[in-house]
């Protein structure tokens, strides 16, 4: 007699078991990437290889703590931590302000108070914008105009993209489908199910860890290559300079005129809260001497600032180009000249309101 093919009995146990274990394993492995995205020691860690990596190369370093860049951490975690009670100072500018700090540095009592507000790619119409939100939603003067300071600190870069429907700063605000953001209405936040954004960002998080660490194995790879040496990476002159022309534009000059006017318009709002406003003219690389854009705006810029008791420092000449990234951001050791000279508007101002007691870190 022919035997008959054996057939695999359908084990309902079996598979059930089969399923839990295959869940607690993809659970065990989401909170395993969770804990380490949260970490500080890891993070500590990865920012270290990359910090050294960095300086090697004569790149600025930022945080972006595993968010999708270093403003869209500002928006969603630091942001919302922020406390206001007791005032405080504000850096605002674009990209070049926000690679001259490493507030995270500071002291807990110094970190609370002084906040790098600088966005990427944004003119005086974006920050603004900001701004306004800050004040109008966030309660950013809400212990009283007088105990906060804005430290408008900036270049004519900052004035060569303008504000545009579908350029970066608006997509920064809308990207995760929690605030709208147009130059009439500025930006307003969306009500959204907070268990939804917790999981949100919680996927957000752990994908950026995951292509962080990528990252940082690729630079101890080619560090490990390179004998732990890196090649500083070097600036062209002329192709700065020629993309500087060709961002600015022939109506530059008509262009700074229209920035002028929204500064002078900013500058009103803050006085008319009481707010104190210090300017500050960023540094810039040697080779935009030549370039018409740098005088003209420091000229605009002063005239404005005198005609409204606007104290301005201009450190355009203070970094070596060997402390520059490129044309407009310094790099860390750059960042390492300029964090001191800030704090040394920052310090004085929030110590004079009593926001930080004298010998307070």
């Amino acid at each position: 007699m022919a035997t008959q093919p054996s057939r695999i009995g359908f084990n309902p146990r079996g598979q059930f078991i089969a399923a839990v274990v295959l869940l607690a394993s993809v659970c065990a492995a989401g909170g395993l990437l969770d804990w380490a995205a949260r970490n500080q020691r890891v993070a500590g860690w990865i920012d270290q290889r990359e910090k050294e990596y960095n300086r090697q190369r004569g790149l600025s370093f930022l945080r972006d703590g595993y968010f999708i860049d270093d403003n869209d951490r500002l928006i969603n975690e630091e942001l919302p931590a922020a406390d206001y009670s007791k005032g405080g100072v504000y850096f605002i500018g674009t990209s070049s302000v926000r690679s001259s700090t490493q507030l995270w540095d500071l002291p807990p009592a110094e970190r609370r108070l002084i906040h790098n507000y600088g966005i990427n790619q944004s003119d005086y119409v974006c920050q603004f914008i900001f701004l306004r939100y800050l004040v109008e939603h966030e309660g950013l003067f809400q212990a009283g105009g007088d105990k906060n300071l804005v430290v408008l600190a900036e270049s004519y870069h900052n004035l060569a993209r303008p504000y545009e429907p579908s350029g970066y700063f608006p997509n920064l605000w809308t990207r995760h489908g929690l605030y709208v953001c147009d130059p009439v209405r500025g930006i307003q936040s969306v009500a959204v199910n907070p268990v939804w954004r917790f999981i949100h960002f919680e996927r957000t998080r752990i994908a950026g860890f995951v292509s962080q660490v990528g990252q940082v194995a690729s630079i101890v790879i080619r560090t490990t290559l390179h004998h732990g040496r890196m090649t500083r990476k070097i600036t062209d002159a002329q192709e700065s300079n020629a993309s500087w022309r060709a961002r600015m534009g022939a109506d530059w000059e008509a262009k700074l005129d229209h920035e002028n006017e929204e500064l002078g318009r900013m500058i009103d709002y803050l006085h008319q809260r009481s707010v104190r406003v210090v300017f500050v003219a960023l540094p810039v690389a040697s080779w935009d001497y030549q370039l018409p854009f740098e005088e003209a705006f420091l000229a605009r810029t002063r005239a404005l600032c005198a005609g409204r008791g606007i104290p301005m420092q201009d450190w355009s000449r203070m970094l070596p180009d060997e402390d520059m990234q490129d044309a407009s951001h310094p790099n860390l050791a750059g960042a390492e000249k300029l964090q001191p000279r800030l704090l040394e508007i920052a310090l004085p101002f929030v110590r004079s309101t009593g926001a930080l007691p004298a010998g307070t870190n």
